[in-house]
């Protein structure tokens, strides 16, 4: 306790003395912590991009008294111990990856504001310890006049606490490197996984919306399937019912061809009869010429009968018979010819109106 209260004298005595020395001091330490803390740079690598945990733990420390001597103060040596533990992230939901990863970064940044608190406790306890060195060194010159070899020893016992000092700096400052590598490290994650998070919901919406287009165009594709396929049927009723219209007509066709091949055949007959007669005509002409010229050399007369009258009368109305038998042969062939070629432009024009709408049908499908 009386080593402690003189320590606080000496502090406040030699305050203003020492300020110059410590500024100077404090530089050569801050070299010192850069010097260690450029070793902690490659810790970079042993991170992977995919899962990240963090190596951040609750602190444990531990206080050693140690008295050097009856006449110097007591060292204080405090050494600190760092646990492990975080959360892994693993791409499963994405949502809680995000959540986990804000509150992970969050406790971070917590325990680094902590490490910073502690990092600049360490640097004013390491001035505060340089600057009881000096003092102790002022001492150690003082007493080294008077005592001799004794002066050796003190200095090797706080040269030993300057390094223990020094080596609690460079581990502060390398925990101090190792979590802003940790917590740059997490930015960067939480960076890569919102730009996959939005480039997720844009591919979504736009999913969506080519889903609903394709939706139309099926209903669409539908809409005009029925109505084709209705189409179809009406088309396959006109065709059986112009099929069976043709049928019909081509058995009207086939009868009709062979009633006029039938009177083709009879008119030929009555061709041949007609020449028969008119030879027979000519013929009884002839005979009927030669009976006149033999009455006439007969010299009969009489005024009651007259041959030449009555055979002339006579032939006359068999002239007449039998044109008017030909002419009305010749009339009814001429109708029956007449009705057959109406029936053969009726069907040529069913045939090329039924050609028309097949056409026009599949132009319409097509």
């Amino acid at each position: 306790m009386d080593d402690r209260g003189d320590r606080r004298g000496y502090r406040d005595t030699d305050r203003d003395r020492d300020d110059s020395r410590r500024q100077d001091d404090y530089r050569r330490d801050q070299s010192g912590i850069s010097a260690s803390s450029q070793q902690v740079t490659n810790i970079k690598d042993e991170y992977d991009s995919s899962y990240y945990r963090s190596a951040i733990g609750p602190r444990s420390s531990s206080v050693s008294a140690k008295k050097t001597i009856p006449a110097s103060s007591i060292v204080m040596e405090r050494f600190y111990a760092y646990g492990a533990g975080g959360i892994p992230l693993k791409p499963g939901s994405k949502s809680a990856a995000v959540v986990a990863i804000k509150e992970n970064r969050e406790r971070e940044k917590r325990e680094l504001g902590q490490l910073n608190d502690r990092f600049a406790s360490y640097i004013e306890r390491v001035r505060y310890l340089e600057a009881q060195n000096k003092k102790l060194q002022l001492e150690l010159d003082h007493l080294r006049g008077k005592w001799g070899q004794q002066t050796s020893k003190v200095k090797e016992m706080y040269e030993v606490e300057i390094q223990e000092a020094r080596r609690i700096i460079d581990e502060t400052a390398k925990d101090r490197a190792t979590a802003e590598l940790r917590a740059k490290r997490a930015e960067e994650d939480t960076k890569n996984y919102r730009d996959k998070y939005e480039t997720l919901l844009a591919g979504r919406d736009s999913d969506r919306q080519k889903i609903d287009v394709l939706q139309k165009q099926l209903a669409d594709n539908e809409a005009d399937l029925n109505l084709f396929r209705r189409r179809l049927a009406d088309l396959e009723d006109e065709s059986k019912r112009y099929r069976l219209e043709s049928q019909k007509l081509i058995s009207d066709i086939q009868r009709i061809t062979q009633e006029l091949d039938q009177e083709t055949i009879s008119r030929v007959q009555l061709e041949n009869e007609k020449q028969s007669l008119e030879e027979e005509i000519n013929f009884l002409k002839q005979i009927h010429v030669q009976e006149i010229e033999e009455l006439k050399q007969t010299n009969l007369t009489g005024t009651a009968l007259d041959p030449s009258n009555f055979f002339k009368h006579e032939l006359s109305n068999a002239i007449r018979d039998i044109r008017e038998e030909y002419e009305q042969l010749n009339n009814q062939q001429r109708t029956e010819l007449e009705s057959w070629y109406r029936i053969k432009v009726r069907f040529v024009w069913y045939k090329k109106l039924n050609n028309f709408q097949t056409s026009s049908s599949l132009l319409n499908v097509t």
